[in-house]
């Protein structure tokens, strides 16, 4: 969906659980010029938005990608805490750059 210069949303990987993202400045996603920013909040159970005011100070010729890591925010919140761990982080994190087709 996109509001005001945003675009938000979930990806759901194949094992079915949501993360959601939001990117500011989605038109130059795909910029030759400049590489998206890739946001990751800290944790664990912090959602990303207390960092949108980030994208205030960050020129509107780059886009901006913040995301819930799994178990945060409007991600999914699995019950099973053995999913959580470093490896399964990292490969949300390369889910969400192979979807939002961020190539660098």
């Amino acid at each position: 969906k996109r509001r005001d210069g945003k675009e938000f949303g979930k990806i759901v990987p194949p094992q079915a659980f949501e993360l959601y993202y939001r990117i500011y400045h989605p038109d130059r996603l795909k910029s030759d010029d400049k590489a998206p920013l890739l946001v990751l909040h800290g944790g664990p159970s912090l959602p990303s938005e207390y960092l949108y005011p980030l994208a205030e100070h960050i020129p509107k010729d780059r886009s901006i990608v913040f995301y819930d890591q799994l178990g945060c925010g409007r991600s999914s919140i699995p019950a099973d805490s053995r999913i959580y761990d470093t490896l399964k982080s990292v490969d949300d994190l390369n889910i969400i750059v192979d979807a939002l087709g961020i190539d660098r």
